[in-house]
């Protein structure tokens, strides 16, 4: 019994493991690709595992994408996003489009990480284009 769950507990940590290789392995991709002209504009001289911090150096001068990708806040290209995501940024697009006038009616003083919390409280009072916009 001990021997199989050291088992398990080895798969497991395994597939952790690739799960992170996978992950760097991807963000690297994304760095060739969406970095590649800030490469050759401000390192082209450096080797290769002096890049990354060559490029870090050079925030300011990055291009938008390069400097996304390069500092985690990664915007992945249409193709790149899963479909969670996808619905998300649809369902918030589809929220400040339908629910403007009840969020100015009931919660114009609510903190922006609380607006939707104060939508479903007043849920009752809402018009129904706001309503079907809150629903999941």
């Amino acid at each position: 019994m001990r021997i199989f769950i050291k088992f398990i507990l080895l798969v497991f940590l395994f597939g952790i493991s690739i799960n992170a290789q996978t992950d760097r392995k991807k963000r690297g991709e994304l760095i060739r690709k969406h970095c590649k002209s800030d490469k050759e504009k401000f390192c082209k001289d450096k080797e290769y595992g002096n890049i990354i911090k060559c490029l870090k150096n050079n925030k300011d001068s990055l291009s938008p994408q390069c400097k996304s990708i390069l500092f985690e806040k990664i915007q992945k290209a249409p193709e790149e996003r899963s479909s969670k995501e996808e619905f998300h940024k649809d369902r918030g697009k589809r929220i400040r489009e339908n629910c403007k006038d009840d969020r100015e009616k009931f919660c114009n003083n609510t903190k922006y990480g609380s607006i939707i919390k104060c939508l479903k409280s007043n849920q009752h009072q809402l018009s129904n284009k706001c309503k079907d916009a809150l629903k999941r």
